[in-house]
């Protein structure tokens, strides 16, 4: 069985991009932003094997204001596929352009 690394996150403040996660699932997956590559099986491939990510050590505690951030490549001219779930309310920015909020309800 592979054994999976824990992703070590900053906790960014109260003044983020990110608001009110109480349990999030914040997925940047790397893979399914390439351009073009990644459809259909493949794409959900890879989003069955994305892990949550949480500020280490404050699982437990409510109504926090956290900040996540991803980095990735991508060709300047491709088109890329970003998957993203969460519990509570997003806003997600890319290259500081706001791109959408969630969840859609």
């Amino acid at each position: 069985m592979e054994k999976k690394e824990k992703t070590k996150l900053s906790v960014t403040g109260n003044h983020c991009v990110i608001s009110y996660f109480y349990v999030i699932m914040l997925v940047l997956l790397l893979g399914s932003c390439v351009a073009n590559n990644t459809k259909g099986e493949e794409s959900a491939e890879l989003m069955s094997k994305a892990v949550p990510v949480w500020a280490e050590g404050r699982e437990k505690e409510m109504n926090l204001t956290l900040g996540f951030r991803g980095t990735f490549n991508a060709d300047p001219h491709s088109e890329a596929i970003l998957r993203v779930a969460a519990s509570t309310v997003y806003r997600l920015f890319l290259n500081g352009e706001f791109v959408g909020s969630g969840p859609a309800r």
